[in-house]
């Protein structure tokens, strides 16, 4: 009997699978799960909060309604990633690969995105307030109805985004690759365009009502000098 259970638990171990650990208990309050693999697992309505994501796979996984707030997200894999409805407040994600990840609906207010690769994602209805992101690719991402009022987008790539009817007054998109995104009905009151780049056939339908003309600040389309810090085209 004590052989045969000390087979199976050695079976166990040797044989423990993403999907099992997806079944241990929800509560992962400051957990260490730095450089884990939890592709695919589904930890939806988690409460990793503060909990130690570095580097770690999560790509494919189920987030949906998980509780990240104050997490430790750096370079964090989020790859076609579930994170509908999530809780990412003032969490670490600084050159996190999301790529075609789903934030639809998600608080990111404070966020740290900076450098993050976001590109094709989906934030329609995020909450983006104040988030942090510098630098980051937001390459074809869809940022429908989503707030980014007072967030730093300096040196952004949105190359080919969807803004229509984002909240972006008060940002700052100095710099940043707006070539091919459409911002139509967007709110840009008092938001920091200058030098932010952009073609002809760009919807950049300024939508701000002309008691409101002069808060749009320094707009400005001229080719950045030969090496400006700005985002590549």
């Amino acid at each position: 009997m004590r052989r045969t259970f000390a087979l199976l638990t050695a079976l166990l171990a040797a044989t423990l699978t993403v999907p099992a650990l997806a079944q241990v208990p929800a509560n992962l309050v400051g957990a260490n799960l730095q450089g884990k693999n939890l592709h695919n697992a589904d930890l939806h309505n988690a409460n990793l909060q503060n909990a130690d994501l570095q580097d770690a796979d999560l790509s494919g996984a189920n987030l949906a309604g998980a509780n990240l707030r104050g997490a430790n997200m750096l370079g964090v894999h989020l790859g076609g990633t579930n994170l509908t409805g999530a809780v990412l407040q003032n969490t670490n994600l600084q050159h996190a690969n999301s790529e075609n990840a789903n934030f639809q609906n998600a608080n990111l207010q404070q966020a740290n995105l900076q450098g993050a690769d976001l590109q094709n994602s989906t934030f329609t209805g995020a909450d983006l307030y104040g988030a942090n992101l510098t630098h980051a690719n937001l390459f074809g991402a869809n940022l429908q109805t989503a707030n980014l009022q007072t967030a730093n987008l300096n040196g952004a790539n949105l190359h080919n985004a969807v803004l229509n009817n984002a909240n972006l007054q008060h940002g700052n998109l100095q710099g940043a690759n707006l070539i091919g995104s459409n911002l139509a009905d967007a709110k840009l009151q008092g938001a920091n365009l200058y030098r932010a780049k952009r073609s002809a056939s760009s919807a950049l339908a300024f939508t701000t009502p002309p008691s409101c003309a002069d808060a749009v600040t320094r707009y400005d389309t001229r080719p950045a000098k030969a090496g400006s810090s700005d985002a590549d085209a």
